[in-house]
């Protein structure tokens, strides 16, 4: 027999609180590499089963989560109301080059050519980052410019730097490619 899982193991294990409800259902970057994974369209059933969701708040939950990422138009959802990957709105997995001027690009997993991040989209992530991005507008150069849609494996780094204290404040100024300084304050 299953042991059924507590809501702080769900949470443990990349599960977060969906809604006001407080029911913890996978993270989005957990919906969104299963529905990849997959050759097809995914009911809510299966996630239910996949994720081990046995009870209806839970599933109710999980489907405000799945309609979220429907308006964000990382998935679409089909007649028969499974969900799939709206790769035709330009959407793509990559991994994030970060640049020390401050701007990157995304390198795409399925060989399409390279997004442009400006260095607004960058402050989002860091060089090294797998993230689901979509295409934006196409700059005057004629590169396409990328939008980071969600942060999907925030791989574990080690951030080198030098730390600054002055008058209460701290601040450091790190030698990682692709970060800008970090402002830490004292609470008083």
């Amino acid at each position: 027999m299953r042991k059924k899982k507590t809501r702080q193991e769900k949470q443990k294990k990349g599960f977060r609180v969906a809604d006001e409800s407080g029911i913890p259902v996978p993270a989005y970057n957990l919906l969104i590499e299963y529905v990849f994974a997959q050759s097809y369209t995914v009911s809510v059933e299966e996630f239910c089963k996949q994720f081990g969701l046995e009870t209806v708040e839970e599933a109710d939950a999980l489907e405000s989560r799945l309609s979220r990422l429907t308006k964000q138009k990382v998935f679409y959802q089909d007649g028969q109301g499974k969900y799939g990957i709206a790769i035709d709105a330009g959407i793509f997995v990559g991994q994030v080059m970060g640049n020390a001027k401050g701007y990157g690009f995304v390198i795409p997993d399925e060989g399409d050519e390279d997004l442009y991040l400006n260095y607004r989209q960058m402050k989002k992530v860091l060089h090294g980052d797998r993230v689901l991005v979509k295409t934006g507008r196409t700059d005057q150069r004629g590169k396409k410019e990328g939008v980071i849609v969600e942060v999907l494996i925030d791989p574990d780094r080690e951030i080198i730097g030098q730390y600054f204290r002055q008058g209460g404040k701290g601040s450091s100024s790190p030698r990682t490619i692709g970060m800008d300084g970090i402002f830490i304050f004292r609470k008083n």
